[in-house]
């Protein structure tokens, strides 16, 4: 479930970042827990219209291009059945959007 989440992340930096732009995948664990990351430097999704685009069926105003308003929300409830969270942010260099996927390191059993 974890592959479509990416995948359906992916697919949204290269539809709806700029034409020819730059789509980064990373992934990694730091103070808060493991994390997966999606960031494009197209024109970036505004700071109202976040939360916004991971609910079902939720398309940005004006927003061309192929979609439902499926993929993202399809994201954060993969992300949430596996007990993390979603977060849209700016891409790093303040440009874009990053797509950031944040999971607790849960303790060994033993």
């Amino acid at each position: 479930m974890l592959g479509e989440a990416l995948t359906n992340t992916v697919l949204n930096a290269i539809e709806y970042g700029r034409e020819k732009g730059r789509a980064t995948v990373r992934c990694g664990v730091d103070a808060e827990g493991a994390f997966l990351e999606v960031e494009d430097d197209g024109p970036g999704i505004p700071v109202a219209e976040r939360d916004r685009v991971l609910e079902r069926f939720y398309r940005i105003p004006g927003t061309t291009g192929i979609g439902s308003g499926l993929g993202l929300a399809i994201v954060r409830e993969i992300v949430q059945q596996h007990g993390g969270v979603v977060v849209i942010l700016d891409g790093e260099a303040g440009r874009g959007c990053r797509v950031r996927m944040a999971f607790p390191i849960m303790e060994d059993a033993t």
